[in-house]
């Protein structure tokens, strides 16, 4: 039986093209130039205008990354917003006029908000935040995103000054086609600090979390009172102080949050703001943990609750759109296939398809005409052969304490052992790996090398006894549940033990300094990409003023003593190295600043260590211009051909 979406695919030959194919040469694959891998993207963040008049997404555009503006209409497609020294890196709508934009320029995580008028074509900067090089750049009111108003099509609220080149903090709507600011009808000033503020739809707040040393007290205002009433109390933490994912419905009575009291991978929940009780309990994960909610655009209604467990899930609510998914599901069986935008009237939906081997294929599926309609926009990546790629398969290794640890591996073409890689994800603690196509994965295993992500304990998305089966563990069995793995993967005959190396960014890079520093015999070579090498440096950034964000930091999840932090740190067991190390670093990361890598040079060089590096002057925590992207792997791609092809 055919549905209109499988008779249109069948008739225009897409099916074809979606489907992916499996069989792979079997003697070899071709080399796919690092530029197909690292390159900007052709087309990132599809989003629709709320009437389905007009389409928006990144694209690349003169070295940049910036705007194009699709006519939905007419089908006219054109640039609409050129960056000129940055890259804007999100675009959302505020109404069907307008749109929003950020962007960071040089890599010092300073995001600027600009809006830009489609009828006129004016673009008004909003807000600039701070970061570690733009303190004296200010071109704007400085401030932060705290609400996106998702009920008002003409206004955000936001934190920081009310007039340009003013110190002075408060709390102001802004109108985005002016950019004035006036002050939020109820806002005051308090000594306590808050952690955060949830808004409903009149942008009164409702709901905010108050820290203390010790503890985050989460009150509401209720009913139409201004008094905030105690709901209840979370310990002061990292990871849970926050409520997660937190909404209030158009109804400005219903609050939906992920909740962690009362089952380990949390549960959304929603509360009655009038009664101040809990209501319901809406969906548990049966694996994984929640990773986002779908409300309708005007937030009246919860659709679906999106969760992750091995691969990328979604329980809808709505069942129209359960409907929807299955007709999706079964056009692509082969993809993840994800909503990720739609009109006001959800006759017109953007859907994402990917697997491990196909990245993003962007599509709109209007369901306005009597048979619907799947239109292809067209891949992020289109001069990648899937073909050409490897599969991801999920696998579970046990620490030695017993931790079963969620990992992926990605293997190449032929028979094992082979030269192999393991890759610790950044972080460390919240986030994850995730099956899916990884261009970094695909580039190595492009290259003959087998991969192993492993989600080490503190990686999020596994339930909150994981995630704080890290903490304090930095170094220590965190690091312990690498070198299993690379154990594990040499008893199965995947990895070959003369040619291990280990490979990260962030606290990846910290993992791979500690890898050849603690376990010396495990690696042939090491590269470490804007990694923290000094534990007691952890804290040497940007924080706001907020010391008791690095206090928490620090006592509760790194380690409260100095002294064991130092005994920890990679870049004072230098003279353990055996091995050949490569390392990048972003002269603007505000988290890692260049002065660690300024310090371990010197020990490199004390100690006659032989290394490579790559020092980029406008680039932060990670490159965000492709040319520097690029760069760095077509000399990391050189540094593990030398040391690894034996």
């Amino acid at each position: 039986m055919h549905t209109p979406i499988t008779r249109f695919l069948s008739q225009t030959g897409l099916l074809a093209l979606l489907l992916l194919c499996n069989a792979r040469a079997a003697e070899s694959v071709p080399q796919i130039p690092v530029e197909r891998f690292f390159d900007d993207p052709a087309i990132i963040q599809v989003r629709i205008s709320p009437d389905g008049t007009h389409l928006a997404y990144l694209a690349p555009m003169n070295g940049r990354i910036g705007i194009a503006l699709m006519d939905l209409i007419t089908g006219k497609v054109e640039p609409l917003v050129r960056a000129a020294d940055e890259n804007i890196d999100f675009l959302a709508w505020k109404g069907n006029d307008h749109l929003i934009y950020e962007a960071d320029i040089g890599g010092n995580e300073a995001a600027a908000y600009q809006s830009i008028n489609l009828k006129t074509r004016r673009i008004t900067r909003l807000l600039e935040s701070f970061g570690e090089n733009n303190w004296t750049r200010q071109e704007g009111q400085w401030g932060g995103l705290v609400s996106w108003w998702q009920t008002n099509p003409k206004k955000l609220v936001v934190y920081g000054s009310r007039e340009k080149n003013s110190w002075t903090g408060g709390m102001y709507e802004v109108d985005v086609a002016t950019g004035k600011r006036t002050t939020a009808r109820d806002y005051t000033y308090e000594n306590d600090r808050i952690l955060q503020w949830i808004f409903d739809g009149d942008a009164r707040i409702r709901v905010r979390t108050r820290i203390t040393h010790d503890a985050a007290i989460i009150e509401a205002r209720l009913g139409d009172s201004d008094r905030f009433t105690q709901l209840f109390t979370r310990r002061r933490d990292m990871h849970y102080s926050e409520l997660d994912h937190a909404t209030i419905l158009a109804d400005n009575d219903t609050l939906l949050f992920v909740d962690y009291a009362q089952h380990d991978r949390g549960a959304l929940v929603a509360w009655n703001l009038r009664t101040g009780k809990q209501e319901q309990e809406i969906f548990v994960p049966p694996t994984g943990e929640i990773t986002g909610l779908v409300l309708t655009n005007d937030q009246t209604r919860l659709l679906g609750v999106r969760y992750e467990d091995e691969k990328s899930r979604v329980h809808w609510i709505d069942p129209e759109m359960k409907s929807i998914q299955a007709g999706l599901d079964g056009a692509f069986p082969d993809t993840i296939n994800t909503i990720v935008d739609m009109t006001d009237d959800r006759k017109k939906l953007v859907v994402a398809a990917h697997s491990d081997i196909e990245t993003a294929v962007y599509f709109i599926f209007d369901r306005t005409r009597a048979q619907p309609l799947l239109m292809s926009l067209g891949s992020a990546r289109p001069n990648l052969d899937a073909k050409a790629l490897a599969h991801m398969e999920s696998v579970q290794i046990t620490a030695r304490d017993g931790l079963v640890l969620p990992s992926y591996l990605t293997k190449p073409v032929g028979k094992g052992p082979y030269p192999f890689i393991i890759l610790p994800h950044g972080g460390p603690y919240g986030p994850r790996d995730s099956w899916g196509y990884d261009p970094e994965v695909q580039f190595l295993a492009n290259r003959g090398y087998a991969v192993l992500q492993v989600n080490y304990r503190g990686s999020g998305g596994y339930g909150k006894k994981f995630l704080e089966a890290g903490r304090l563990e930095w170094g220590k069995k965190m690091q312990d549940d690498l070198t299993d793995s690379v154990k594990w993967a040499i008893a199965q005959g995947i990895a070959d033990p003369a040619r291990v190396a280990i490979c990260g960014a962030s606290y990846g890079g910290y993992a791979a300094l500690a890898g050849v520093a603690f376990t010396p015999e495990l690696y042939c070579c090491a590269v470490n990409y804007v990694g923290a090498v000094d534990m007691t440096m952890l804290g040497d950034r940007d924080w706001g003023g907020d010391e008791i964000a690095n206090e928490v930091f620090y006592k509760i999840w790194i380690h409260p003593d100095m002294e064991e932090l130092r005994r920890r740190s990679p870049i004072n067991h230098v003279e353990n190295i055996r091995v050949p190390t490569f390392h990048a670093y972003g002269e603007n990361d505000p988290r890692v600043k260049i002065r660690q890598w300024k310090r371990l040079k010197a020990e490199l060089d004390k100690y006659h260590k032989p290394y490579e590096y790559l020092r980029e002057s406008d680039e932060g925590h990670g490159f965000s211009n492709a040319n520097a992207r690029v760069e760095f792997y077509k000399q990391m791609e050189q540094f593990l051909a030398k040391y690894m092809k034996k």
